[in-house]
């Protein structure tokens, strides 16, 4: 279910491969909020699911290289 706040945003979903440790998911939020028209990112620690909510069109290769300088790897992309 997405938030209210969040209802209307276009979003992708990022399955995982990585740490799962509180500061390494915090890192990588906050990582990927800096890029360019990112809303607002969520993990699933237990799916090891990264959703990205956008208001515009966003640059998957900047988001692949934010994920993976944080320390994951994408296993896949939806959305």
């Amino acid at each position: 279910m997405v938030p209210m706040s969040l209802e209307g945003l276009k979003h992708k979903t990022i399955f995982l491969e990585g740490p799962l440790c509180y500061s390494c998911i915090k890192r990588l939020i906050e990582n990927v909020k800096l890029i360019e028209n990112v809303v607002d990112a969520k993990v699933n620690i237990v799916a090891s699911i990264l959703i990205i909510y956008f208001n515009d069109n966003i640059n998957l290769e900047k988001v692949k290289n934010v994920i993976e300088m944080s320390g994951f790897k994408i296993t896949v992309l939806r959305g």
